[in-house]
């Protein structure tokens, strides 16, 4: 069986992007927005963590 997509002439300019293929893209910038996403916010977690540790030990450091 040889595949739809294999088969044509990607770079035709009259060619329009099957179902599937369409499909395939959103599920992978899908994927990959889901990933930033977890990665931003990993980074904002460790950015508050370490204000707060620093906070914390400026004010015992600052303590009557």
């Amino acid at each position: 069986m040889i595949n739809k997509a294999c088969a044509r002439d990607l770079m035709a300019p009259e060619t329009d992007p099957t179902d599937e293929e369409l499909q395939l893209v959103m599920r992978e910038a899908l994927l990959l927005a889901m990933e930033r996403k977890h990665e931003v916010e990993q980074l904002i977690k460790q950015q508050l963590q370490d204000v707060s540790a620093a906070i914390k030990t400026q004010l015992m450091t600052h303590a009557p």
